[in-house]
């Protein structure tokens, strides 16, 4: 129930790289893409105005998606939320990627907002790592997962 205090159990290990490899992966994919979307998008036909969208977009879905996500953890079975929040991003990697195919820098603009409010995720492991860790070693487990979800931006 939420609000009343977590009994901290410890998680087993394949549990933990299972969740710090969704964040590694989560936060590889943007310091890959971020780097070569303006090339991508001006092939597309987009402007540096494209570009400022498609970055801004990501962001603003990261900022609205984050604490909502943070909520929903906290209330929700943790292989609920991950499985919705992988397949909000695995959409928002085919429209980007099919945006080459259409020729269409709008569809990569849309599959950057989404893919931003896939990245949420950080909050979902944070809140899975912190409620299934002894606090004898939340501490270690919160900064392994914080370096490998934000470590790579």
């Amino acid at each position: 129930q939420f609000g009343e205090p977590c009994r901290a159990r410890m998680v087993p290990l394949k549990q933990l790289l299972c969740v710090w490899g969704v964040a590694l992966l989560s936060a590889v994919e943007q310091s890959v893409v971020a780097p070569s979307m303006w090339i991508y998008l001006r092939d597309l036909g987009g402007t540096q105005v494209t570009y400022g969208l498609a970055l801004a977009a990501f962001l603003v879905g990261r900022l609205v998606a984050l604490p909502i996500v943070g909520c929903w953890a906290d209330r929700r079975p943790f292989g609920e939320v991950m499985r919705r929040l992988v397949s909000i991003g695995l959409v928002a990697s085919i429209l980007y990627s099919i945006s080459a195919w259409a020729n269409s820098p709008w569809l990569a603009v849309a599959g950057r907002g989404l893919l931003g409010i896939a990245s949420a995720v950080s909050a979902a492991t944070s809140s899975f790592v912190a409620s299934n860790t002894s606090k004898e070693d939340r501490t270690k487990y919160m900064g392994i997962n914080q370096v490998l979800s934000q470590g790579m931006k």
